[in-house]
């Protein structure tokens, strides 16, 4: 999408959304622990993946177990705390970052010239 100025505006959407399902995980919904295998195995081709949190769904810290339904039993963790059990299953090629900061890195990686002449323009 382009701005009324002509400058490119990134649409996001959400890759993965972290979700209790019980006894199940869907192709792109599911535990953390679930999400983070997807997203590690994924290639660099697209080096950028949004992740929602399920606002009602709540898990378990299961600790560095790679199971990807035992964080649906038992569960009191919900929110940040569901996503920090996500990101500390990523590996090292991840940068848990905000939106916010996530549109600039998509704006920068993908049209650094225009993005680095808006910002000399406002600011």
């Amino acid at each position: 999408m382009k701005n009324s100025k002509g400058y490119d505006i990134p649409v996001v959407t959400v890759k993965y959304s972290l979700w209790n399902f019980g006894d199940h995980n869907n192709e792109r919904e599911g535990t953390p622990t679930y999400i983070a295998n997807k997203l590690n195995s994924e290639t660099s081709d697209n080096p950028f993946s949004l992740v929602s949190v399920h606002a009602w769904s709540k898990f378990t810290d299961i600790g560095d177990s790679l199971d990807e339904l035992s964080e649906n039993s038992g569960s009191n963790i919900v929110g940040a705390g569901a996503a920090k059990l996500n990101a500390d299953k990523l590996d090292e090629n991840f940068k848990v970052v905000n939106v916010e900061e996530l549109i600039w890195r998509i704006r920068m990686h993908y049209r650094p010239e225009q993005t680095t002449k808006w910002l000399k323009e406002v600011f």
